[in-house]
């Protein structure tokens, strides 16, 4: 049974909204202008003189607007205008006769810097850095017995401990988020209600689920005195979850899964909980919530209500787009017409299974990306407005200091020194941006060819195994009538598995792969393929070999789909530590010079230019209308 349980991230989402609210709620006006607004407060303040009314209202607009760009996504200029925040307050904190008032505002104000920093980089999967930011916004936190932010950060530290499998320290913090939430009355109800929900999720992965259960009990007597529906119908979702893993223990006794009463416990837990996300209109969590109870029906072998509410919660994930519930519900689906016998719809969802992962897996990476140029961007802004602040700063100084007669000539030559330093500045940036994004591209190729080797072995050694097991015990019981579909199904998965990543180039090397590749050309056209790389076969190592691979491979798929050639020649030679790959066909051609605008190059020979770059190499195109084409890639050995 396949159970997820739902933890409350109250202290890095609803909870710093709350205590954002409470400390500083003029700022958080949502209005379209905002950020706009906001930048001209901030130009007006940092123009004034400075003193403790431009200081604190300045600290103040920061915050607002990194708070702005966190509900923008926007999370390199989050962080800026953060960490300017912390360094005003910083700058506060050393000045000479500082009253105690002012002393503990500049305090809490880094104590909130640092915890935002903290959860920036919780959520991008830091959790390490992320508690090192956590536990220095506490210390200040605690030295001036700050209670609303002690809360908060002993629930963020406990939620990253959870993160990194550090359980009893999680458990061990949140008791102690507990004990400061009680001393609370403004939001301390709301937050020891939230506590014991995550305390029953912390318990449930120690396995202790006795206590999960007390402490999810607790939590929703709490949530329903605070009439907080959407929380309440979470919590009995986890329940249920939690009656599955009692159920689960009878079950490997050897219990007859039909006859566990926890199961009927945990089913009327999941229903009463679907019930509540149909009031509240929360898709997402219903689409989950289905998908569990579908997981649990198939485990008590009651499959015609598995595979109703699977299907249900597939087609609400899809509805909504929400990637993860698609994954999990074809996840589940395959598994269930895998107890039914059914191999090609087992097959069938199986593959959409697939689908769905690799569409995550392309939007986490694509994620990654933008996150790279969003930082570069925001990093060149920042040192361009540095430069010039330092700009105004020496000419100020050289009018102050020098006489009359020479200010203009000293003047210009600072000006002409900075315009050479930010120039620098910009080259250099440039070419950290270009390393940036090669090293991306570099870590994607590498990324997927490992996921295409895994997808593929586990179609060959899994689906492949079982459908050839069934296909052994058709024959043993001489039952035939299935034969060609079982047949058929079992050389589909070969086929993908092959597709995705060709276990004659691990096997046997290049040659032996190509030679493959050129067979299912000949089988499937008319094309016919010669090749000779007897030269470069036992010189390429084997993270080599399969980029040399893919090159031919993208090759000879462009020709067959835009050439209209008959023939395929592959050819490949080395002399003065240089390897020759050439790939020629007498194919249509076409005009090169199309290929001047970026826009109009396929996908396919982006993807060729990337893996020459990878491999350090040069690609040379040498093609014209009517005389086919020729890709030639010199490669270092």
């Amino acid at each position: 049974m396949i159970c997820r349980h739902t933890r409350s991230r109250i202290y890095s989402l609803s909870f710093v909204v709350l205590l954002a609210f409470l400390l500083y709620s003029s700022f958080l006006t949502a209005q379209n202008n905002k950020i706009d607004s906001l930048l001209k407060v901030i130009t007006g303040l940092e123009g004034q003189p400075r003193n403790v009314t431009a200081d604190t209202n300045l600290i103040e607009a920061y915050y607002s607007i990194a708070d702005e760009h966190y509900m923008l996504e926007d999370r390199p200029a989050e962080q800026g205008y953060t960490k300017k925040a912390i360094d005003l307050a910083t700058s506060m904190l050393v000045k000479p006769l500082i009253s105690a008032e002012l002393k503990r505002y500049a305090l809490e104000t880094e104590a909130r810097g640092y915890g935002n920093i903290g959860s920036y980089y919780e959520d991008t999967g830091d959790d390490t850095k992320a508690l090192e930011f956590y536990f220095k916004a506490l210390r200040i936190d605690e030295g001036i017995d700050n209670k609303a932010g002690i809360l908060r950060h002993l629930g963020n530290i406990a939620i990253a401990f959870n993160s990194i499998d550090e359980s009893e320290k999680s458990i061990d913090y949140m008791y102690r988020a507990l004990a400061v939430a009680k001393q609370m009355k403004s939001i301390g109800a709301e937050a020891e209600a939230t506590l014991y929900s995550n305390l029953g999720s912390a318990y449930v992965e120690m396995e202790n689920n006795d206590m999960a259960l007390q402490y999810y009990t607790k939590s929703m007597e709490m949530f329903r005195k605070l009439k907080d529906t959407g929380t309440i119908a979470m919590i009995l979702g986890n329940i249920g979850n939690v009656y599955g893993n009692f159920g689960d223990k009878k079950l490997n006794k050897g219990a007859d899964p039909r006859k566990i009463p926890e199961y009927d416990t945990a089913v009327a837990y999941y229903k009463k909980s679907l019930a509540l996300y149909e009031i509240t209109g929360d898709k997402r969590n219903k689409a989950v919530h289905l998908a569990s109870l579908g997981s649990l029906y198939r485990g008590m072998k009651k499959y015609p209500e598995a595979k109703e509410r699977l299907l249900q919660s597939l087609e609400l994930s899809e509805e909504i787009n929400y990637l993860d519930g698609v994954m999990e519900a074809n996840e589940n689906l395959s598994r269930l017409y895998s107890d039914l016998g059914d191999p090609k719809k087992e097959l069938g969802y199986y593959r959409n299974y697939i689908l769905a992962k690799d569409s995550i897996f392309n939007i986490d990476n694509a994620k990654k990306n933008v996150e790279l140029e969003m930082n570069f961007e925001f990093e060149k802004k920042a040192a361009l407005q540095k430069n010039e602040h330092e700009k105004e700063v020496i000419a100020l100084e050289a009018e102050n200091q020098i006489q009359r007669t020479t200010r203009n000539f000293i003047i210009l030559l600072a000006v002409m020194v900075l315009l050479l330093v930010i120039g620098g500045f910009a080259y250099f940036n440039n070419r950290k941006a270009l390393q940036l994004r090669e090293m991306y591209s570099q870590q994607l190729l590498i990324s997927q060819e490992k996921e295409r080797q895994r997808i593929s072995k586990e179609l060959h050694d899994s689906i492949g195994q079982n459908i050839l097991f069934i296909k052994n015990q058709m024959l043993k019981n001489n039952d035939l009538r299935l034969m060609p579909a079982v047949d058929e199904t079992l050389e589909e998965v070969r086929s993908i598995s092959k597709d995705l990543y060709p276990n004659q180039l691990e096997k046997y090397g290049l040659v032996a792969a190509v030679d493959a590749l050129a067979e299912k050309v000949k089988e499937s056209s008319n094309v016919f393929v010669s090749y000779d790389l007897d030269a470069v076969d036992k010189e390429l190592p084997p993270d080599k070999q399969i980029n040399y691979y893919r090159i031919i491979q993208e090759c000879v798929t462009n020709a067959l789909k835009h050439a209209d050639a008959t023939a395929l020649r592959i050819s490949a030679s080395k002399a003065n530590g240089v390897l020759e790959l050439v790939v020629q066909d007498n194919g249509k051609g076409f005009d090169k010079s199309i290929l001047s605008e970026k826009a109009q190059r396929s996908f396919g020979l982006l993807n060729l230019e990337e893996r020459v770059k990878y491999l350090k190499g040069k690609l040379v195109l040498e093609t014209s209308p009517g005389k086919g084409t020729k890709y030639i890639f010199s490669i270092p050995s």
